[in-house]
Parts: structure tokens; C-alpha cells; sequence
């Protein structure tokens, strides 16, 4: 019998994430959307600290920002997976 992860001491999902969770089977669409939201929520967490890191250690921030980026895109390709084209 498999266990879900245990998830380390005062962690919890924001607010948005244990609300939005889909439950039991779901459309692929339904997944892809979890995840791009869940990838758009690190994102904007990323966003927020990253003028206080700039503040601290340069070089950090400059990997914060590749981050961003890296997941800015793989939000984008995985959207992509959903999306209407426009007609």
C-alpha cells in the first residue's frame, strides 16, 4: 500500500492550492490548469522576495531570475497543452 508524502513540520498549502485541488480522477485539463496555477503561485512568491535577495547577494538574484524564467516557460508549455487556438 503506497503513502502520500509526508509533508515537513508547519507546512501547509496556501490557501488558493487546498482549495483549488482537484480530487479523485480529473480531465487532463484539470490537471494541467492545477499546475500551471501551482507554478504561477511559486512564481509570484519568487517575484515577491526577489528585490530583498537583489538586496542581499547579487549573484542570488541573478538565479532567482533564471528560475523565474525556467518557470515562466515551462507554465507557458504547459498551458500550451490546453489551449483554443483563435480563429
Amino acid at each position: 500500500m503506497s503513502r502520500r508524502p509526508r509533508r515537513p513540520p508547519g507546512h501547509r498549502l496556501c490557501r488558493h492550492h487546498r482549495a483549488g485541488r482537484p480530487e479523485g480522477e480529473i480531465l487532463t485539463s484539470e490537471g494541467v490548469a492545477y499546475i500551471v496555477s501551482a507554478i504561477e503561485a511559486v512564481v509570484a512568491t519568487l517575484r515577491g522576495v526577489d528585490e530583498d535577495v537583489d538586496s542581499e547577494d547579487p549573484t542570488s538574484s541573478g538565479i532567482v531570475e533564471d528560475l523565474i524564467g525556467k518557470l515562466e516557460q515551462q507554465a507557458w508549455f504547459l498551458s500550451a497543452e490546453v489551449r483554443k487556438p483563435v480563429r
